[in-house]
């Protein structure tokens, strides 16, 4: 048997130069579509941000109002009303996150600079 018919017989051999070209290539696909979906997640970032507090609210009234019916009735059916236990403790915790949230606005908007 020559050493041809040798390499027939064994079939299609990988040898290391092809190993590392298909790895870098794959690498390189790989870091391509990881640098094009930040990219798009960037870009979906900079949308929102770049909104307005009024823009931003008009967008969530118009989701709210988009909820089925059917979503509609079993957010009602699950909120606690006032008078449970669950009720009170959800109208104080909303009530601290409201009053934690009043401070930070206002805190915002007076400068930490200053004499130290």
């Amino acid at each position: 048997m020559t050493v041809l018919q040798k390499r027939d017989a064994r079939g299609f051999e990988t040898g290391p130069i092809r190993k590392f070209v298909v790895g870098a290539t794959l690498a390189a696909v790989g870091v391509g579509a990881a640098f094009g979906l930040s990219q798009v997640i960037d870009e979906a970032e900079t949308k929102v941000m770049g909104t307005t507090v009024a823009e931003r609210n008009a967008i969530e009234q118009g989701r709210a109002a988009s909820i089925e019916p059917a979503d509609r009735a079993l957010i009602e059916r699950y909120t606690p009303a006032a008078s449970t236990p669950a009720g009170i403790e959800q109208a104080g915790g909303q009530a601290m996150v409201d009053d934690y949230s009043n401070r930070w606005q206002a805190g915002a908007s007076t400068s930490q600079a200053g004499p130290r």
